[in-house]
């Protein structure tokens, strides 16, 4: 879930997700995971390195489940961990954005870019994006050879182009809009547009750089990726496999098995202290034990968003 959805903030975000999750339940399970004791593990968008009240957000789901524990964890956590299995390795995610997370699934997380399409995220749908709409830009400004089927595309799909900067830059959702450009870039990609297959190819290169650095020794040399910009047979994703191999030539390639719902099942199901201990330490995630005064529980049921 991401922290700008319907500009109601996580905890606003997580109140409406829960709300829709007990509703779903019915009115027997939904009472049964109100009277706990419950474990709700969250996944968010943006909590590393942004901060914010972590704690109020445990309190929007105590008000819904009193008798419950609380673990959230940055989105990166859990797509590793759903990816992986949760078994140790390293895993890129590719979306609008991109990163990288490598794990023993104990005592070691290293996080690789993850910092926004303004300074990261390289590979990524927005970084595609951008670049696309830079090369037909350029093209507009006489600075280099008009790309006509990559124009054509962006245009159907965002608009005349004099009207892009109007969109990026009055808007709070620029990733967005830029990834939207990176649809029809994989798409001319496969039917062999050389400029849109040029931009993907680099795109692979860079998520492969991020995913070999988040591999560290004496970790598992299992790798894999995640996300709609590396799909299976795509011009980004044999890239990255390529480049993968290339830099790490001992690499056990898998594909993901898992996507972050059932990262955070798993997290639920698995996680120790030492696990729990780590990922606050490297603020990749905050852990709300069950209220003190609350009686001691005699199992966990879970909840994952």
């Amino acid at each position: 879930m991401s922290i700008s959805q319907a500009g109601l903030g996580l905890a606003g975000v997580v109140s409406r997700v829960l709300a829709l999750a007990l509703e779903a339940a019915g009115p027997v399970a939904g009472e049964d995971l109100r009277e706990g004791p419950t474990l709700v593990v969250i996944g968010a968008t943006g909590i590393v390195g942004l901060g914010g009240d972590l704690g109020s957000v445990a309190e929007r789901v105590r008000a819904d489940l009193p008798r419950s524990e609380v673990l959230i964890v940055s989105d990166a956590v859990t797509a590793a961990v759903g990816a992986l299995d949760g078994h140790p390795g390293a895993m890129v995610a590719a979306g609008t954005g991109s990163v990288g997370l490598g794990t023993d699934m104990a005592t070691s997380w290293r996080v690789v870019d993850g910092w926004g399409h303004l300074l990261g995220d390289l590979g990524g749908g927005a970084w595609i994006g951008r670049q696309a709409m830079r090369a037909v830009v350029e093209a507009v400004d006489g600075r280099r050879m008009d790309p006509v089927r990559l124009r054509e595309a962006l245009t159907a799909e965002l608009g005349e182009v004099d009207s892009w900067a109007a969109q990026l830059y009055t808007s709070d959702e620029r990733a967005g809009i830029l990834a939207r450009a990176a649809r029809p870039v994989a798409q001319l990609a496969l039917e062999g547009d050389d400029l849109s297959a040029a931009i993907c190819r680099e795109a692979g290169r860079e998520l492969a750089r991020t995913l070999c650095a988040a591999a560290f020794p004496g970790a598992s040399r299992r790798v894999t990726w995640t996300g709609g910009v590396v799909s299976e047979g795509g011009v980004t994703a044999q890239a990255l496999r390529a480049e993968v191999l290339r830099r790490l030539p001992g690499a056990e390639v898998t594909r993901a098995v898992g996507d972050p719902l059932d990262g955070a099942f798993c997290l639920a199901e698995r996680i120790g202290p030492r696990a729990l201990q780590s990922l606050q330490e490297r603020r990749l995630g905050a852990w709300f034990p069950m209220p003190t005064a609350a009686p001691e529980p005699r199992g966990l049921d879970s909840v994952s968003l």
